[in-house]
């Protein structure tokens, strides 16, 4: 390679990770990563006494279902308050909060208390304070770097889950089986403190001011009316409404598979969904610093129904295994282009509930996708909501990939 190609390499590295030269933004990324292993670990707990109680993937479906239940029905109202009130603040009220139900599920499992219905209770009670984060964590990257840095930040940020799925099934898996489930939680419970200081300890005159909402600029239904009549915006949370009601149910499939067709337990799933994280990294990288557009969504998405028919087929765990990697790949690049998008498409001032829209569209359809696919994994068997993911997964590739409806979609921005 010649000096100047070295070069041309070195910027292009250095630019996708140019967010990392802001301290806030280092903060928020290490805070994130630390309190989303900790998620990661009670969400394996949780999966592991379900199993424990019941031995159901229809139960699994239902308690996974609840948790993103209050995303659908509160997601509207988080993107108002993300756009209404100071990010920063709202994030350390929902650390605090996470933190003080995951101590309470500790302390229940520990005790020998808990049961599918309080499993459920505190289920919705998450669910409902993560509609809240989840729409305004999202919002709020964007602005801890300077806006040509904004490509680098959100890719970045899309590694949070990758990195911390990477260490936190595999730890809980080793906690479960050595110490028990109720560490799980007070792990979860800890890491939210650790993001509650992250937060606490940036400067606030470093965090870039944003356009607030105000009643002139309407609340949900003026959120509505702008993402509709701007299909630069409109398309990608479509296309999330498909692939996050039929193909994004993991939580369910993935244990259903482990569990059933393959009879392993906790520390096989944990193995599972670490190193999926690796091909998360992977594809979060090639996406930072790159422009968005509807043909590397679509390319990601050919990817993807790749990965999910060879998951749906795997003959063996080992080769489910390793087909998680190109999953996890394909998976973090479309996400971060279609984040990309809606950040860079959309008004600051309507962003919040823009990405509550989309928060809806992945996570809000969990409700409507995950007992679904659980059912069907009950009745059939664990591999056929994979192959069901691929085929969908598969059309809205297609569609996407249609030059008529890309050329409209110009047109019409223009």
């Amino acid at each position: 390679m010649t000096e100047q190609g070295e070069s041309v390499r070195a910027a292009k590295v250095g630019r996708r990770f140019a967010a990392f030269e802001t301290r806030n933004f280092r903060l928020y990324f290490v805070g994130q990563v630390l309190s989303t292993v900790g998620t990661w670990s009670q969400t394996l707990a949780v999966t592991t006494l379900v199993f424990d109680l019941t031995g159901k993937s229809s139960q699994l479906g239902l308690t996974v279902a609840l948790q993103f239940l209050p995303m659908l029905l509160l997601g509207a109202i988080a993107g108002v308050v993300a756009d209404r009130y100071d990010n920063r603040h709202i994030l350390m009220t929902t650390s605090f909060l996470q933190g003080c139900l995951a101590v309470t599920y500790g302390v229940l499992a520990y005790t020998g208390n808990v049961s599918i219905l309080t499993i459920d209770l505190i289920t919705v009670a998450f669910g409902s304070v993560s509609a809240f984060e989840r729409t305004t964590m999202q919002a709020f990257a964007p602005q801890l770097v300077p806006s040509e840095h904004t490509q680098s930040a959100i890719a970045m940020a899309n590694t949070v889950n990758g990195t911390a799925r990477m260490a936190g099934p595999a730890l809980a898996g080793f906690l479960v089986t050595q110490a028990g489930v109720a560490v799980c939680f007070f792990v979860n419970a800890s890491s939210f403190g650790l993001l509650l200081v992250a937060l606490a300890l940036m400067r606030a005159r470093e965090i870039r001011v944003r356009a607030m909402l105000t009643r002139a600029h309407g609340g949900i239904r003026e959120g509505l009316r702008y993402v509709r009549a701007t299909p630069r915006v409109r398309t990608p949370i479509v296309v999330m409404l498909v692939i996050g009601t039929i193909s994004y149910n993991f939580l369910v499939t993935v244990p259903s598979v482990v569990e059933f067709t393959f009879e392993r337990g906790a520390d096989s799933m944990g193995l599972v969904f670490g190193v999926s994280s690796v091909g998360t990294l992977i594809g979060a990288y090639l996406a930072a610093g790159v422009a968005p557009s509807n043909a590397r969504v679509a390319a990601s998405l050919v990817v993807m129904c790749g990965a999910l028919t060879s998951l749906g087929l795997a003959p063996t765990f080992a080769w489910f295994v390793v087909s998680m990697v190109p999953m996890g790949m394909a998976s973090a690049y479309f996400q971060a282009m279609l984040v990309a998008m809606l950040l860079h498409e959309s008004d600051a001032v309507v962003r919040g509930r823009v990405m509550s829209l989309y928060q809806i569209a992945w996570q809000g359809t969990t409700p409507i996708g995950t007992p679904l696919m659980g059912l069907v994994a009950q009745l059939t068997n664990a591999r056929v909501p994979f192959v069901l993911a691929a085929v969908a997964t598969g059309a809205s590739a297609a569609v996407l990939a249609r030059p008529k409806r890309v050329e409209r979609a110009r047109a019409t921005d223009s």
